[in-house]
């Protein structure tokens, strides 16, 4: 077997081990939702703690991505920070930490979940109910500086993160407070595999038809996420109920490291264990894994105390590379299924090999390159039968056909199915979901067989199989067989598309509603513009190819479609073949010469499916949404210049100054008040009045004593002084260039393209986010003096 079969064999074992590790979607929501509400609660107006605005947000592996199921008895550890905007000389670790404290204890619900009822070393700990499996810590803190981190080299971005801890073995012995960085150290993270996280991210938005920043973060895995929630359990594993087993954070932090975008989680291991040992420094005869986001702590600093801790880890990672060595040499898939069970558990194990036997059961390089083909494969290919009765018609796969199963027993413990899924007990009851690509018209069939003891006939000879048609909408129901397929036919008697399902009860055939009247007259509007729209042969053709009569061919364009659309939606009872028609008119094949009129058109058709609850992507193709319900909302949806600059991550205060602007796709305003924000940003650090040249050189001059007012860096070298001044050349710069003239001259006379406008604030989000990790330098300075 070739080494590229086998590597790509083994990324998908690995991928199936890491998924049945993973923490399931569930568990996310719960955890946002628990540490969300508890957030609420802190910060319930009126109350003492409100005025400091807590902000409490996650860390630690539910933040990263890399948590993992708990093993046992274990439960669900989710760490969340409570940052309290106060400064360290107004209050103290304990009191900071009573505080919290006093406040949850407020709670008529936080005050019995408690545990300890006076709280651990640095955090408030809520006990959930035992079903949950959950534990939240919440742990107090307060804003740090971090002018010496950015001394010591750490982007002031992920510096200006830093926070002061609680921690009870310090407050009374130590003068200064514990320091960290979840939400820096969380960013260095992500910036470690960035390019493969935002490419399956866009994955996955193709895939669920949404908008790609409407897809969560804990919905993406990339294969460094993968591979350090394979260390963890490894590591668990071997090392159960071990005092000096390797910490988690020291794993993330020299995996992270040693990443270097690997496609896949097996590729990913064999090209970073061996980095990970070169990640870890000597300083003084000292080891050292220090903190990406601070330097100068070393998350080994219990090494030097407790040496054990140091063999542990260094044993580990010398039995890591050997046991990745023994599972690319093996070839037998059981022998293979033994190291997975060796290294991640009986459980996991078992579990990744039965779900990899059923992902591949049936294909030919499964069968080639590991012999796979087993009893246990056979076993879960249920359907692979002889006795099944095959297609009637011509298969010509074409389109997709997406089948939700769900199952429920009198109402509750909902469980979401999958094909090959493990047989449900009696009494529950199941719906399916199927939504097709397929245009109409077009027939349903299901393949209903039965077979084994469930069906009702003991063990003898399954029944042969049979088509039960279906109409294309509508609920419809089965009897309690084991076994169905849906096929899509079309009438020219050729099956477009298939997809297999298990299981019985109520099918539910969704379907596009119909179109208002009053939208689908302005969709047609859109795409029949006399102008900017469509042909009148480019309508023809599209309805032909789609078999919609075209009543009223001599008529105008838009009573043309408008009138086609319409019968065929009433004929059809849904608006499936409008939605045919408009992925058709909006293929972007046809506009690879014509960007800007498929944009354009795209932004149209958009006010009008806002109200529809849709929304027109990129790719051609409708998501959904809600339902817009005024004419600014539809508008606000449909902005391309909004959309380009929230793509573009542009700071928010450049969309909370041009906001309305942005909304009527106004240039030329929107660039001034992107440059008055700035200002006004200006004027908020510093406290000075003013505008223009003379309110920056004020703020952020040297002056004759070489010290600013407010300082961009620590100013302690040429290099910080020559970017500082850069920084005020800057400003001056933008100023000059876009505020002057937009402000004083006509706008007919200062043309300003969409491309201008978004490089300008563009310029204006980055003069923002240096401003605000802008400080004051104690300064004495007078105020500006008008004469």
């Amino acid at each position: 077997m070739a080494g590229s079969d086998r590597t790509r064999e083994l990324n998908d074992i690995l991928d199936d081990l890491a998924e049945e590790l993973d923490v399931p979607p569930s568990k996310y929501e719960e955890a946002t939702n628990h540490y969300e509400a508890v957030g609420k609660w802190l910060n319930e107006e009126g109350t003492a703690l409100a005025r400091f605005r807590p902000a409490i947000y996650a860390q630690g592996s539910f933040a990263l991505g890399t948590a993992i199921k708990p093993q046992g008895n274990e439960e669900y550890d989710v760490d969340a920070v409570c940052l309290l905007n106060l400064p360290k000389k107004d209050v103290s670790q304990k009191r900071l930490k009573e505080m919290v404290g006093n406040r949850l204890k407020e709670s008529p619900i936080y005050a019995h979940m408690l545990d300890p009822k006076e709280g651990g070393r640095r955090c408030w700990t809520i006990q959930y109910a035992d079903e949950s499996k959950f534990h939240l810590d919440i742990l107090p803190a307060i804003p740090d500086e971090y002018q010496g981190l950015i001394a010591m080299g750490v982007p002031l971005d992920l510096a200006k993160h830093a926070i002061c801890i609680t921690d009870k073995e310090t407050w009374d012995t130590y003068p200064d407070w514990p320091k960290s960085n979840p939400k820096g150290y969380l960013e260095w993270f992500k910036r470690r595999m960035k390019d493969i996280f935002e490419q399956r991210r866009r994955v996955i938005a193709g895939e669920t038809r949404a908008d790609v920043q409407q897809v969560p973060d804990y919905k993406v895995r990339t294969p460094l996420q993968k591979v350090v929630q394979l260390l963890k359990r490894h590591r668990d594993v071997k090392y159960n109920g071990h005092d000096d087993k390797p910490i988690s954070v020291i794993i993330t932090t020299l995996a992270g490291h040693a990443y270097n975008n690997e496609a896949g989680p097996f590729e990913a291991l064999q090209s970073m264990l061996p980095k990970m040992q070169a990640g870890i420094q000597s300083r003084g005869g000292k080891l050292w894994v220090p903190n990406p986001v601070n330097p100068e702590e070393n998350f080994a600093d219990k090494w030097a105390e407790t040496p054990r801790k140091r063999d542990v880890f260094f044993e580990w990672l010398a039995s890591l590379e050997e046991f990745q060595r023994q599972v690319l040499d093996v070839r037998d898939i059981h022998k293979v299924g033994d190291l997975l069970v060796e290294g991640y558990g009986k459980k996991f194990g078992k579990q990744t090999l039965e779900r990899y036997a059923r992902r591949t059961a049936g294909t030919s390089r499964a069968a080639v390159s590991t012999g796979i083909v087993s009893a246990a494969t056979r076993a879960l290919s249920r359907f692979n039968v002889p006795h099944r009765e095959a297609p009637r018609w011509p298969i010509v796969p074409r389109y997709n056909i997406d089948i939700a199963a769900r199952a429920s027993k009198d109402g509750f413990r909902t469980l979401d199915l999958t094909s090959n899924s493990r047989s449900l007990p009696k009494r529950f009851s199941l719906r399916f979901e199927a939504v097709t690509s397929v245009p109409a018209p077009f027939e349903v069939y299901w393949q209903v067989g039965q077979h084994g003891a469930g069906c009702g006939y003991g063990q003898r000879p399954p029944r042969r199989n049979f088509y039960r048609r279906l109409g294309a909408q509508g609920e419809h129901t089965l009897p309690r067989f084991s076994l169905h397929r849906m096929f899509h036919r079309q009438r020219r008697q050729v099956c477009c598309a298939e997809r297999r399902v298990r299981d019985q009860h109520p099918i539910a055939m969704a379907t596009t509603p119909i179109f208002e009247e009053t939208r689908l007259q302005s969709i047609c509007d859109v795409l029949a513009d006399t102008s900017a729209g469509l042909t009148g042969s480019e309508i023809g053709r599209i309805l032909s190819g789609l078999s919609i009569s075209d009543p009223f061919p001599g008529n105008t364009k838009r009573h043309r479609l408008y009138e086609a659309l319409k019968n065929r939606q009433r004929q059809d009872g849904c608006g499936n073949l409008v939605v045919a028609f408009i992925y058709r008119a909006m293929d972007p094949v046809r506009y690879t010469s014509d960007r800007g009129g498929f944009e354009s058109r795209r932004d149209e058709l958009n006010k009008v499916l806002a109200f529809c609850g849709y929304k027109l992507g990129e790719d051609g193709k409708l998501r959904s949404q809600t339902a817009a319900r005024t004419l600014s909302e539809a508008e606000e949806r449909a902005s391309r210049l909004k959309a380009a600059l929230q793509r573009r991550d542009v700071h928010h205060d450049v969309l909370t100054f041009c906001r309305a602007e942005l909304l009527d796709k106004n240039c030329f305003h929107a660039v001034l008040e992107a440059t008055k924000s700035v200002a006004e940003k200006i004027r908020s650090k510093s406290g000075f009045s003013g505008d223009g040249a003379e309110l920056i050189d004020h703020a952020f001059g040297l002056g004759k004593g070489g010290t600013p007012f407010l300082a961009f860096n620590t100013l302690q070298t040429e290099t910080e002084r020559g970017e500082h001044s850069g920084m005020i050349n800057l400003m001056k710069g933008m100023f000059g260039a876009f505020r002057n003239p937009t402000a004083h001259a006509p706008r007919i006379s200062w043309n300003i393209t969409e491309q201008d406008a978004l490089d300008l604030m563009t310029i204006a989000s980055f003069l923002h986010r240096r401003l605000d990790g802008s400080v004051r330098t104690g300064r004495i300075t007078l105020p500006i003096r008008r004469v």
